[in-house]
């Protein structure tokens, strides 16, 4: 793996420059996030996933582009000027419980994303290149800059970096 800042000189200058988001000891830590399916009244976020295709929609508009790209209805029949309609009014529920939808086994999944821990990092930059060579490995990364407030074992390491 080539990172960029690879001795502790490198690591040091990096560290002194960076932007500090705000919070006088930043780190930065990469998340990986998970859709965890969940009830409507939990979230609003939601995708469609047909079991049979083994496939995953992120709107309506797609389960309808998929829908025509099967044939599953002629391009001028009734059920589909019907189903676009709903996308044009917003109709979500008319939508996603029309017979067609789920005759044709689409389901809307509603989830929520739950991060977990992944790697730390001291500088920015070193997360950034560290996910640009390891981006294959997650669906939903995340960097976020968390500062070392009352965490004195991790300030001191910092601070040992950091001297001159």
């Amino acid at each position: 793996m080539t990172i960029q800042l690879n001795n502790v000189t490198e690591i040091k200058k990096e560290m002194k420059t960076q932007d500090n988001c705000g919070t006088a000891t930043p780190v930065f830590i990469l998340f990986e996030g998970e859709e965890v399916p969940t009830d409507s009244d939990y979230s609003d976020e939601y995708y469609f996933y047909n079991h049979d295709e083994q496939s995953k929609f992120k709107d309506e508009q797609e389960v309808l582009d998929d829908m025509i790209e099967n044939k599953v209805f002629d391009n001028d029949s009734d059920e589909k000027k019907e189903l676009q309609q709903y996308i044009k009014d917003e109709e979500w529920y008319s939508f996603s419980s029309h017979d067609s939808v789920i005759d044709c086994g689409y389901n809307k999944i509603h989830y929520l994303m739950k991060f977990t821990f992944k790697q730390f990092f001291f500088t920015k930059k070193s997360a950034e290149a560290y996910l640009k060579e390891n981006s294959h490995h997650f669906w939903h990364p995340r960097i976020v800059c968390e500062s070392l407030w009352r965490n004195e074992e991790m300030k001191t390491i910092r601070n040992l970096l950091l001297e001159e």
